[in-house]
């Protein structure tokens, strides 16, 4: 999970500077905002997953 969390931390870093250039990258920054979606849809799974090993289902 510390390699989902460091690659999140990376996307979410180049997000920001991609929002924040002149001249805009609208197409990839929509990749980056897609990047960071799914990163945190994958932890959200993984977590549920701890959870429910942890409540014995």
């Amino acid at each position: 999970m510390d390699d989902l969390f460091e690659g999140y931390a990376l996307a979410a870093e180049a997000l920001e500077t991609l929002q924040t250039e002149e001249p805009q990258q609208p197409d990839l920054t929509s990749e980056y905002r897609n990047i960071c979606a799914s990163i945190q849809d994958e932890v959200l799974r993984l977590l549920g997953q701890l959870d429910g090993a942890a409540n014995g289902a």
